[in-house]
């Protein structure tokens, strides 16, 4: 790494700090959790979320705790693993627990990985988020069929359905760097609107 790619790393990191020092922030289960608005709402929905993945499946909330000490709502323009805070720093509150859910094990599967050696690098980035989302996909399998009230004919269906949509999804390359920096700046001017309109 260049002096100033170095620079740029240290940058971003200290910008980070500064804006978890402005959260209200909590614990629970030994993670914290951090919001910059709403963190009420924000607590909530990541608690009940934290607590159905512990429910579903222990071994992925073993995964979860190990590679993610916090959980940010800090509207950075989508959501991201930050690995050097091993942090779920998210952009929007979501309204489905579920699909949180699915995210924190998509988000601590980038720990798992990144801790295996597989650097999140642009040569490596389609297969980081690859097998990430196939993990989402597991989770969402193995929620389907602990439901009671679903029939063998209506878990089938369910399963094929987030089979397809986490297959389709990855066409949508999230993670390219053009696509993240285009999120980046609606999302700063969306804030910049909302201090200046209201």
């Amino acid at each position: 790494m260049n002096l100033i790619n170095k620079f740029n790393q240290w940058m971003c990191t200290q910008s980070r700090r500064a804006v978890l020092a402005t959260c209200e922030k909590t614990t629970y289960q030994g993670f914290t959790l951090y919001a910059v608005e709403d963190a009420k709402d924000f607590f909530d929905i990541a608690i009940k979320s934290l607590e159905l993945i512990q429910k579903i499946d222990d071994r992925k909330y073993k995964r979860v705790k190990r590679y993610i000490n916090s959980i940010a709502y800090v509207k950075m323009g989508q959501d991201a693993y930050i690995h050097e805070f091993r942090s779920f720093f998210v952009d929007t509150i979501p309204k489905d627990i579920e699909w949180f859910a699915s995210g924190i094990i998509h988000e601590a599967t980038h720990g798992y990985l990144r801790t295996k050696g597989l650097e999140y690098i642009k040569n490596k980035q389609e297969q980081h988020e690859r097998i990430c989302s196939r993990e989402q996909f597991y989770f969402y399998r193995k929620l389907i069929l602990n439901n009671k009230n679903f029939s063998s004919e209506k878990k089938e269906e369910r399963i094929s359905y987030y089979k397809k949509y986490f297959e389709d999804i990855l066409k949508k390359r999230w993670w390219d760097k053009k696509i993240v920096r285009e999120k980046q700046i609606n999302r700063l001017k969306s804030m910049f609107f909302k201090k200046y309109t209201h």
